[in-house]
């Protein structure tokens, strides 16, 4: 097609309209995380709801063509579910369990769809977000509420890697301090390098992570700096370019790009947009941030507009917001499907989950 007579890009996120026994009624309350995976079949994905105040986790089929979703399995686990990783290769669900300061593994049997638990390990309070590294290895784990990260081995099978008496030996467990309200912990395309987020004294804390031994080192600098009130939350790196990482900023509302050091390991910040209108004053905090699979278009969640914005990388690595869609009240999480035709946003405020066509 000649250029002259292409049609625009346009890009964005369509909220379906749905019949009232499709609108899902859920008490999330006090937590709401959502992640979506393949099911395995070619019609349905699946869509893995924590319940704080029920304490469990839901499994709804998310029908690829129609974007309809249905429940298919509740699972009680025994403490407000919380922050959750999912790894697709071994079909194993990490959860927090927030108040009572435990991680359980639960096996998903993708054709039944349902969850098992195999596991389960007692750790700091608060345990705001899990990431297996990309070897497979270790479960890193960073805490709201004391300020820690873990760094725990794993089995073949993703259970723990424990003695027969449950303990763990001291190369299959290892703890750091770092500072309050650690949000996130992620680690780079390498594997080499580890980033932690902290929305209480404004920093991402920086490391070299041994993935031999489970091990993480503070790099040099340890940390980078924001500035006062902008609250660094999550953080996510770019799929097919190792060296840029996206943050969204709490206090802020805006996501800030970033380029790593490919040899020391070391973020630096290189522009920062609002997630907001410009004629919106009232509070607000973002929460989540979320990335497409070609790493081309970015989500992030606004809790007092109650909101996703929609940001686009450009070829010249310059982020351009592309629009703002309105959500369920308070939309602390949510996820794009496998194939990111979907967004399900999670309303805390408003105990549904709102379901988009990408």
């Amino acid at each position: 097609m000649p250029a002259a007579s292409r049609p625009p890009l346009t890009t964005g996120i369509c909220r379906m309209h749905l019949s009232p026994n499709t609108l899902l009624w859920l008490a999330i309350l006090l937590q709401a995380c959502c992640c979506l995976e393949s099911s395995g079949d070619e019609e349905h994905d699946l869509a893995l709801v924590s319940l704080a105040a029920e304490n469990r986790v839901s499994v709804f089929e998310l029908e690829k063509r129609s974007g309809k979703m249905e429940r298919a399995f509740d699972l009680d686990v025994g403490g407000d579910a919380g922050s959750q990783f999912f790894d697709a290769k071994r079909s194993v669900l990490y959860l927090g369990l927030r108040n009572a300061g435990k991680i359980a593994v639960m096996q998903l049997d993708r054709g039944k769809k349902t969850l098992k638990r195999i596991d389960e390990i007692k750790v700091d309070p608060d345990p705001a977000y899990l990431y297996v590294d990309h070897s497979g290895r270790w479960l890193l784990a960073a805490y709201y509420a004391t300020g820690r990260v873990s760094v725990h081995g794993l089995n073949r099978d993703g259970t723990f890697c424990r003695k027969k008496d449950g303990s763990f030996a001291a190369e299959n467990e290892s703890w750091l301090t770092t500072a309050p309200r650690a949000h996130a912990i992620v680690p780079d395309a390498s594997n080499r390098f580890v980033f932690v987020p902290h929305t209480g004294p404004n920093r991402i804390y920086q490391f070299r992570l041994n993935p031999d031994k489970g091990r993480l080192f503070p790099s040099q600098p340890p940390h980078l700096s924001f500035p006062e009130g902008t609250g660094p939350r999550h953080l996510v790196a770019h799929p097919t370019r190792g060296e840029i990482f996206f943050c969204i900023n709490e206090q802020g509302s805006s996501v800030t790009l970033l380029r790593m050091d490919p040899k020391r390991g070391t973020l630096q910040p290189l522009q920062t947009v609002s997630t907001l209108p410009t004629d919106f004053d009232l509070p607000n905090a973002c929460a989540d941030l979320e990335i497409s699979k070609d790493g081309r278009f970015l989500y992030g969640a606004n809790r007092g507009h109650d909101s996703i914005a929609l940001f686009q990388l450009l070829k010249n690595d310059e982020l351009v917001r592309k629009g703002i869609f309105k959500t369920e009240k308070t939309p602390r999480q949510f996820s794009l499907s496998p194939d990111n035709k979907f967004l399900v946003s999670a309303g805390q405020g408003s105990d549904r989950l709102a379901i988009f066509r990408v």
